[in-house]
């Protein structure tokens, strides 16, 4: 039964899905964006760069999930049998879903910063991160580099 590779989902959420169905890349960029974070602000205590780093992770994903279900999905009906005569959809992957998905980490990436460094600002009363931007940036580029790779190293070896 090849059930799970039936399971589609809209273009634009695929950095977040990518997340919660390879753990190991999910996982993996966290601890990227934890290790940036301490290594450009070795003063601050590493248990609230970690409480940081995944408050701001849980906000930036929470939100960007919830916008991307608004985009387009890139996905097309089609017809899979029928059910009493009646035919029964599912959907699939259109002509523009490959596009929308690459688009979608870009944006994905983006958010992610903006989203981040707000959470940030706001907690730099708690924790004194120097260039929160600079940091924040930093941080979700190396954790989405980390991210794709992982993810497209775990999807063509090890599935």
């Amino acid at each position: 039964m090849n059930l799970l590779a039936d399971v589609i989902f809209p273009a634009f959420q695929a950095p977040y899905v990518a997340s919660l169905l390879l753990p190991v890349a999910g996982i993996s960029a966290i601890v990227v964006e934890i290790v940036v974070f301490w290594l450009l602000n070795r003063h601050v205590g590493v248990g609230k760069i970690v409480v940081l780093v995944v408050a701001a992770n849980l906000v930036s994903g929470l939100v960007g999930f919830f916008l991307a279900a608004v985009l387009p999905s890139g996905l097309v009906p089609r017809v899979v049998g029928s059910v009493n005569g009646r035919p029964f959809r599912s959907s699939q992957p259109g002509p523009y879903f490959e596009t929308y998905m690459a688009l979608s980490f870009f944006m994905a990436f983006v958010l992610s910063v903006v989203i981040e460094y707000a959470v940030v600002w706001l907690l730099l009363g708690w924790a004194k991160v120097v260039r929160p931007f600079r940091t924040v940036t930093l941080a979700n580029l190396a954790s989405y580099v980390v991210l794709v790779a992982v993810a497209w190293f775990w999807i063509a070896f090890v599935l």
